[in-house]
């Protein structure tokens, strides 16, 4: 309910009785009520019939908050145009953090699977064999990976992407996401499954 309407019934006043003190016509004033009364001077010139309180009480909203809101909303809308570098390379060329990430993977992988299977007295020369061929082609089947995610990642990379009201954090994430993603999730899904796959074989057929 608008404060000026909230203001009159409180008083037990009508509208004509409002528009008798302020000399003018009840039109107005019932208008104003459905309006609500926005600026300082308006706000003013009611307070007149109101006497004790304050003009503030009939401001529907502070000019300072309206601003505020104003401010706020401009903001939500904004959006900011993030330019992304567009990439011109080889994707069949291998990275040097490539063999890194997916040495790392395919020890891990290599480690977890064979100590997972069950060993006997004798099987020093499976593990010692199982352990580098699978670590070896993890490594490779890896590298390889992250080639093919890399080759993806060019084929989808955006010239820009339009953000709403993004931080500078915001920003850094979106450009390393196009820059090492594909890529990163090629080499763990490479050197994985060929590592895992390696020990399953060489366990079904040799053990």
């Amino acid at each position: 309910m608008c404060k000026l309407k909230e203001l009159r019934e409180a008083h037990g006043l009508k509208l004509r009785d409002i528009a008798k003190i302020l000399k003018i016509c009840p039109g107005t004033v019932g208008r104003m009520e459905k309006l609500g009364i926005k600026k300082p001077e308006t706000a003013v010139h009611y307070a007149k019939a109101f006497p004790g309180h304050s003009w503030i009480e009939l401001l529907e909203k502070p000019e300072e908050k309206e601003q505020q809101l104003k401010k706020e909303i401009n903001m939500a809308r904004t959006y900011v145009t993030t330019n992304i570098d567009q990439p011109n390379e080889d994707w069949r060329k291998v990275k040097w953090w490539y063999r890194i990430v997916s040495f790392i993977f395919s020890l891990a992988a290599t480690f977890q699977t064979i100590t997972s299977v069950e060993l006997k007295d004798g099987d020093e020369l499976y593990v010692c064999v199982t352990f580098p061929l699978a670590l070896f082609i993890g490594y490779k089947t890896g590298v390889k990976g992250g080639c093919i995610g890399n080759r993806i990642r060019l084929a989808i990379h955006p010239k820009s992407i339009r953000m709403n009201n993004p931080t500078t954090d915001d920003l850094i994430q979106t450009k390393i996401h196009w820059l090492f993603h594909h890529a990163f999730l090629g080499i763990a899904i490479g050197s994985i499954c060929g590592s895992i796959l390696t020990v399953s074989l060489i366990e079904y057929f040799f053990k």
